[in-house]
């Protein structure tokens, strides 16, 4: 959602909560789950920049 975060949901509750804040108008175009560590994360935005998450996307960091 441009402008008011990142959005997740878990499977038990089913209610969107926001996971991080401070996107400013960047937005994701695509999002990447690790199956082997689901708490890891990655996007494209549309700048191409790639960003990781390690904590289910609480904190990013550009990944290079």
């Amino acid at each position: 959602m441009v402008g008011g975060g990142l959005l997740g949901v878990e499977e038990a509750n089913r209610e969107w909560d926001v996971v991080k804040r401070g996107w400013g108008e960047r937005y994701l175009l695509h999002l990447a789950v690790d199956p082997n560590a689901p708490q890891r994360l990655v996007v494209a935005d549309e700048q191409g920049q790639l960003l990781i998450s390690g904590n289910g996307g609480r904190d990013w960091s550009r990944l290079e």
